[in-house]
């Protein structure tokens, strides 16, 4: 319960200041890496999530 209480303090610090529209491309972005394995519990390539958020964001 504690790693889960700790990565949503994560999450919520993280989106902390980002406009609607960044948020929207970030989902996308995340919904995209997901939908080759919707079978997966997890996601595991945040690797190339992050690369695609760099092209996308920055």
């Amino acid at each position: 319960m504690q790693d889960k209480m700790e990565q949503l303090e994560q999450i919520a610090n993280a989106l902390d200041g980002l406009t609607y529209a960044d948020w929207c491309r970030i989902k996308a972005i995340v919904e995209q890496k997901y939908s080759p394995d919707m079978g997966k519990v997890r996601l595991t390539d945040t690797e190339g999530m992050m690369r695609m958020m760099k092209l996308e964001l920055l």
